[in-house]
């Protein structure tokens, strides 16, 4: 029971790592159709969300490969002055 809710938690850390470059391609190709309202801005925003999307899933996996993905989001959420003894 326990590995998998360790493995349910590495699966969550993986999909946050996903998530942030696919925020970014979605920004980018809101913002892009907006300027470009027909269907050649269109093609371009699906383009740029789907790479952002692409991104995002290689970063993720090369995370997991590399360090973990739970280490990493640990990494990126230690707050280390509340480590320190006052």
């Amino acid at each position: 029971m326990l590995e998998f809710i360790n493995q349910l938690l590495e699966v969550i850390a993986c999909i946050e790592i996903a998530i942030s470059p696919l925020l970014i391609g979605l920004f980018f190709g809101g913002c892009l159709y907006y300027v470009i309202p027909n269907k050649v801005g269109t093609v371009l925003a699906i383009v740029i969300v789907l790479i952002g999307l692409v991104i995002g899933i290689f970063w993720a996996v090369k995370t997991t490969k590399k360090v973990g993905a739970s280490t990493m989001m640990n990494r990126l959420t230690h707050q280390p002055e509340f480590d320190k003894d006052e």
